[in-house]
């Protein structure tokens, strides 16, 4: 497992990094209201593209004049919501399938990286 804040989303190479050995990767969040679409994007991109369980957990309620809907979730490698907690606090239970070493077999994209040949655009002269 590993852990990020809801910022992080924004940056995918962290989420590359950590999904080297991370199954899991557990992002909470304050994340508004009136950036749903975006919330629930990052996450489903973040777990496809990491072929690992994301799983978003959003407060919910008026905190400090800021609307939170929840949307806490858990997303599957493959990008499927496998469950959603919306407008009201609570749990989510989800059994996850120990699964992310054979998709990443199937479909081996993580083996594809040029790690090195990125590195060389990341340098600063």
């Amino acid at each position: 497992c590993s852990t990020f804040i809801y910022y992080d989303l924004r940056f995918p190479e962290l989420f590359q990094i950590a999904s080297k050995e991370a199954d899991i990767i557990i992002v909470p969040a304050n994340w508004p209201r009136n950036r749903e679409e975006h919330w629930n994007t990052l996450l489903r991109a973040r777990a496809i593209e990491n072929q690992c369980y994301i799983l978003g957990i959003n407060c919910v309620g008026n905190i400090g004049g800021q609307d939170y809907n929840g949307c806490s979730c858990c997303i599957s490698p493959q990008g499927t919501i496998l469950g959603m907690k919306r407008e009201m606090p609570g749990c989510l239970c989800i059994e996850l399938n120990q699964d992310v070493k054979k998709i990443r077999e199937q479909f081996p994209v993580k083996e594809d990286r040029q790690w090195d040949f990125y590195a060389k655009w990341y340098k600063k002269e």
